[in-house]
Parts: structure tokens; sequence; C-alpha cells
């Protein structure tokens, strides 16, 4: 049986963040990760602008052989935990050739991260691919090498529209079918999603909005829409979203509602068992209860945290702000907290230029910043973030936030100083 003071189930951002916060503190105390992938720290936001051909494969490692050797990491690639004993602290493993091993830890993370959900009418489908991990993106590529011209793309979030972008740049004819009535619905309200729709057709790529797929034709070379639109599929991506990755856990003792539940420190219902990133359930700042938020950045600082706490500090994780972030055929966007309105106590200003492609919308809760939208112009998110997370009274400078030249100079001087603390997106 092999032994480990550290274990790590995954290797995503918040696995690398943990390691980083372990070794800070503990130098020499065996750390070993396991991954089902055989790469492991690598970007999982890059992997479209390898698969457009921007970037090499080695960009999108965050992390090189060097890391490893550094952090004194036992890295496992092609590994999955099958089988866990909380009381005695062993994990039993499968090797890729199916050989057994066995695993004794003292202190263990949970970074497993999400996994894609695939639509039953789709799913048996040869031609179906997901896009959340390198090796979907290296199958994709290979389909693109071996003739595919047409791509269906299901899906119009953050993972559709990427994939889209990366397909449409390598010469491949995309649609995209969202069943909602506007592109990230999550992120964006109906007017600016017609800004940045009308951007994505701009570049070639057509969309279907209110739509599903119906059923597969000819073996999914073609997709009858429930509007009776017929499209051309060779390749066809489902990108409906990705659910915490706990199917391992579901018999275990572990505390699991849509993912596993985590207390302010990070750590599970089970002494010594902590969980961070997609897989977890951690508070979210604005609502003030748990629920998963997979955003890559909470990711990166619950890791850092459960990894200090597993050498035995007691540091707080004060709760993620929903916040997402992303461009398209060179038009970005960025969203924070409540982006809509909930309740009448809330009120919004908002302006938009449709010429300019720009559009900005804040909302407010008892003179509190509260969520906010930026298309086009970005620039000053982190401190509108900022006002967000340190709950500043904005009544003084309220409708300067909605100008062209808001910044730290509009709140003043002591205020963001004392208070204001600008926020990386």
């Amino acid at each position: 049986m092999n032994r480990t003071k550290y274990l790590i189930i995954g290797s995503g951002i918040a696995s690398v963040s943990a390691i980083e916060s372990i070794r800070k503190t503990d130098g020499k105390s065996s750390l070993t990760v396991l991954t089902k992938e055989k790469t492991a720290f690598y970007s999982r936001p890059l992997i479209s602008y390898w698969l457009s051909g921007e970037i090499n494969i080695e960009k999108i490692q965050y992390r090189q052989l060097e890391f490893i050797e550094e952090k004194a990491v036992n890295l496992i690639a092609e590994i999955e935990a099958k089988e866990f004993d909380f009381k005695k602290k062993i994990v039993t493993c499968i090797l890729k050739n199916g050989k057994k091993e066995k695993i004794l830890y003292e202190k263990m993370l949970i970074a497993t991260g999400g996994k894609p959900f695939v639509p039953n009418n789709i799913k048996n489908l040869s031609n179906v691919f997901t896009f959340t991990t390198l090796h979907d993106a290296k199958k994709i590529d290979s389909a693109i090498k071996s003739g595919a011209k047409t791509a269906s793309v299901i899906g119009g979030g953050f993972i559709g529209l990427k994939t889209a972008e990366a397909l449409k740049k390598r010469g491949v004819d995309v649609s995209i079918v969202e069943m909602a009535g506007f592109v990230l619905p999550t992120l964006l309200d109906e007017r600016s999603s017609e800004i940045f729709q009308e951007n994505i057709r701009a570049n070639g790529v057509k969309m279907f909005v209110k739509d599903v797929v119906e059923e597969p034709i000819g073996g999914g070379k073609k997709l009858k829409l429930k509007s009776g639109k017929i499209l051309d599929s060779d390749i066809i991506i489902a990108a409906i979203g990705v659910k915490p990755e706990i199917s391992t856990f579901e018999s275990t003792d572990l505390k699991i509602e849509k993912g596993v539940v985590v207390d302010k420190f990070m750590q599970t219902n089970i002494q010594d068992v902590y969980a961070a990133g997609d897989v977890s359930e951690a508070k979210d700042f604005i609502a003030k209860k748990n629920r998963p938020i997979p955003i890559w950045s909470l990711a990166y600082r619950q890791g850092a945290i459960a990894g200090e706490n597993m050498t035995g500090s007691r540091t707080v994780y004060h709760g993620g702000i929903p916040m997402n972030s992303i461009e398209i055929f060179g038009l970005p966007v960025i969203s924070a907290g409540k982006a809509t309105p909930e309740k009448p106590s809330q009120s919004v200003l908002f302006k938009s230029d449709e010429i300019s492609k720009k559009y900005k919308k804040l909302v407010f809760e008892d003179e509190r910043l509260v969520g906010y939208i930026m298309l086009g112009d970005v620039e000053r998110a982190g401190i509108y973030t900022g006002l967000i997370r340190s709950r500043t009274d904005v009544s003084k400078f309220r409708y300067e936030l909605i100008g062209e030249n808001f910044g730290f100079i509009s709140v003043g001087e002591e205020t963001w100083k004392k208070k204001i603390t600008p926020i990386e997106v």
C-alpha cells in the first residue's frame, strides 16, 4: 500500500493552487496527485485557442514539468479513484491497465471538477463530442482533419460559444442551437445578448435561439430542430453545461447536494477531507448560501484556502462572487453578481450603444452595487467587482458609475484606500 500525507484527486486549477499553498508551509511531506487524464496541470479555458490553431500545446500548460519536480509532487496520471474508506483513510484506485492500487492518506482534497451533460437523444451518436478537456479537443481536431466540414453546437453558453469560435476559425461551417431566447442566458440580459449575437452572426456563425434538437437524421449527420429546420452536422458538440463530478462519491458518507458541500474552511463533513473547485458547493458571497459556482478564478482561490487548511491553518473562505468573462470574435463581456434585478428594492442604471458594440448595466440594492454587465469596454470591471465585495455605499457617486470615465478618482481617495480592493478578472 502506498502512503502519502496529502492526497489530491484531480489536476485542475484548484489542485495547482492547493499544491502551492501546501508547499509554502510544508515543503517536505509526501504529496500525491491522482488524475484520470493523460495530461495534467493545463488550462481548460485555453483548449479552444489550441483547437483554433492560435496557440501550440505547450502554451496551455500553466505548470510545466519543473513545477512537479520543484514541488515534489508524486503525479499519477490515467488513474481513477473508485472506492473510499474515510475511517481508515484508504482510497482504492484503478490504473489504466486495470490494476488496483490502494493509497493511505492523512489529508485529502477532492478537486475532480465538473463533467458535461449530453442529451439522451444524441448521446449515442458517433459524431457527438463534448468540449471540456484537452482529450475532447484532440478528438474534434482529428474529426476536422478527417474531413468534417459542418458542425452543430448544442448550447449557447461559454463552452458552446468558445467551441463555435474555434471551429469557425478552422474553416468549419458552424450553427449554434440555444433553447433560451438568447445566448449566454446566465450571463447577459436580452439587450446585451442581442449585441453579442449580432457580432457572432457577423463572423459567419448561424444561430438558432428558442429552439432545440428534436431528432438526429442519418446517424446524426443531420439534426432536425423543433422549428423544423435541418442542420448539416458532421460534428455535434454537446455544450449544454457541466455539473459537479460527484459520481464516485455518491455512495459514500460525504454530504452531497448538487456538489460536495464544504464549510468556510473548505472542509467537508468528513474530518481531514476537503473539496474545492467546480465539484464543490461553497459559499456564494451575494446569495449568502452554498452553491456550485463553476468559475476558474474561484476554483483557484478555493484550492489555495483548502491547501492552507490541510497544513493546519484556519483560513476562512468568505465566499465567491458569481463572475464570468468571455471574449468571442474580439468582443469581450463581463458579468458579476446579480446582473438581473430580482426584487422591487433593486434598481438599475444602463447605457447602450449598438453601433460601437458597448453596453453597461448596473444593479443596485440599498445604495450598494450588487451586480453589473459590461460589454465592449471592460477595463474597469475590477473596480466594480471590488465595490460589490466591499459593500460600499455608492450613493454619493452612483450616477458617475455609469459614465465612460468612471474610476478610483470618482470614488474618492479615502473610500478606495480604506474599503475597495480591485478584483482581478
